[in-house]
């Protein structure tokens, strides 16, 4: 269901910038919230072809910060 052929309209299309954003909960996540390890693995799972759903999830892990 989340495969990157279905439903193209619910990528970002490059407009946020998912990788960095990624790298810097990497960073806090090893400098000081080791607990943030399961989360961050998820949403790295889909850097190459992130959904909205996606960036969603990575606003919720902002908010728990």
């Amino acid at each position: 269901m989340d495969s990157p052929s279905i439903d193209k309209k619910r990528e970002l299309n490059g407009k946020i910038p998912y990788a960095s954003t990624i790298g810097s909960i990497m960073y806090v996540m090893a400098t000081t919230q080791p607990d943030l390890a399961l989360a961050v693995m998820v949403v790295n799972w889909y850097m190459s072809h992130p959904r909205r759903k996606h960036w969603e999830a990575i606003k919720n892990i902002f908010g728990y910060l």
